[in-house]
């Protein structure tokens, strides 16, 4: 009966270090995993740093777009009443010659 006690407290004694070492191992993982989760939100606050960036870059590029595009409607109509001008001009010369 000692002897099977024994061997009981020794499987025991087993399963006992077996779950020591399962504990540590779920440690480590819990550690890579925090460790992890940090590389995670430090990515993502870069990524959002870089995002916010260039959203920034695009709209001033935008605005600098808009504005170039304004300037050549403004010229365009400019022109187009020099043209106007011009023919009106060219009309009535065109009249007193004849």
């Amino acid at each position: 009966m000692e002897e099977i006690l024994k061997q009981i407290l020794g499987k025991l004694d087993n399963v006992d270090k077996r779950l020591d070492s399962m504990d540590q191992r779920l440690d480590s993982m819990d550690q890579r995993f925090d460790s992890m989760n940090t590389k995670i939100d430090k990515l993502e606050i870069k990524l959002t740093d870089r995002i916010d960036g260039l959203e920034k870059r695009v709209d001033s590029r935008f605005n600098k777009l808009e504005s170039k595009v304004d300037a050549v409607y403004e010229k365009t109509a400019e022109l187009l009443e020099f043209k106007t001008e011009a023919i009106q001009r060219l009309d009535i010369v065109e009249s007193h010659n004849k």
